[in-house]
């Protein structure tokens, strides 16, 4: 096998085929390791409270979490209707990145604003490693349905998550997307 630096590619021959890697770039695995692993520790599991003393910007929530070569930090604004972007960096330079708006209309009853809340950490606890943007493809809880409905690759990703009361009405909406930095 050669072996050729140029800049932060390496350049090498695997028999006659030539393959590129990014000097220090982490590996899909450790990445994802580490993506669900904040979002557990962040918003998921705490919701606002995860929330820095000083954010960046003003009127936002920031949540961090970091470990090792690892930095995630989620920064959003709004309550119902919403709006943010989550970036995973690793060694100090962006890796990963994902944005996501939302809505919860007005007209949801405090009762179900309240289960749909409750039922979002649920489902944003139980984030698989095959999609680890959002929470799984659904999970019921009493009268309520979550579903995820993600497309593409952690490269190359977008979806939307929404929370249904039985009947079918719709009581929670969020869009995403987002995939590698490059």
């Amino acid at each position: 096998m050669q072996v050729k630096a140029i800049s932060s590619l390496v350049l090498f021959l695997v028999g006659s085929t030539l393959a590129v890697a990014e000097v220090g770039a982490p590996g899909r695995e450790e990445l994802v390791k580490f993506l669900v692993k904040a979002k557990m520790n962040t918003y998921a599991s705490q919701g606002d409270e995860a929330t820095v003393k000083s954010p960046l910007l003003p009127d936002t929530h920031q949540l961090e979490y970091s470990e090792g070569p690892f930095f995630y930090r989620d920064i959003y604004t709004g309550n119902a209707t919403f709006a943010g972007h989550e970036i995973v960096y690793f060694k100090g330079k962006s890796v990963w990145t994902m944005s996501y708006a939302g809505d919860i209309p007005a007209s949801v009853s405090k009762q179900d604003v309240d289960a749909v809340v409750k039922l979002l950490h649920k489902a944003l606890m139980r984030i698989p490693a095959e999609i680890p943007y959002r929470g799984p493809l659904q999970l019921q809880d009493s009268a309520y349905t979550y579903s995820n409905r993600p497309e593409g690759r952690l490269d190359s990703f977008f979806g939307r998550e929404t929370i249904v009361i039985r009947g079918g009405r719709v009581l929670y909406e969020l869009r995403y997307g987002g995939g590698l930095v490059r």
